[in-house]
């Protein structure tokens, strides 16, 4: 929340096989966000960069800036610009949320 300055409290996450059925490791559907079995463990740096990206893509949607081809239900949106958008602001909250230890080591 602090690297993006949003209220995400209505954000849920969820592990299961949706995001694998359309191919994804992660995708997000207005607050709910879906992450494929074995990719979601927010220990990891990779798995706080991926949070981070779809949490972007809450913004995203909630600022209506993402556009659902086809209306209703799950649609894969292929807009680069807003992938590479959601790619840098996963990077942003991935560093400034990681623990102190997981760069420099103890003590």
């Amino acid at each position: 929340e602090s690297a993006f300055g949003s209220d995400f409290s209505e954000v849920r996450v969820h592990v299961g096989h949706e995001a694998s059925r359309i191919g994804a490791i992660a995708y997000t559907w207005g607050s709910n966000i879906h992450f494929a079995p074995g990719h979601y463990n927010p220990h990891t740096l990779q798995a706080q960069k991926i949070l981070g990206h779809e949490l972007w893509h809450v913004v995203q949607q909630k600022s209506g800036r993402v556009q659902n081809p086809f209306g209703s239900g799950v649609a894969v949106v292929q807009d680069h610009a807003l992938e590479a958008e959601a790619d840098r602001m996963g990077i942003k909250a991935a560093l400034t949320s990681a623990p102190r230890d997981a760069c420099c080591g103890e003590g």
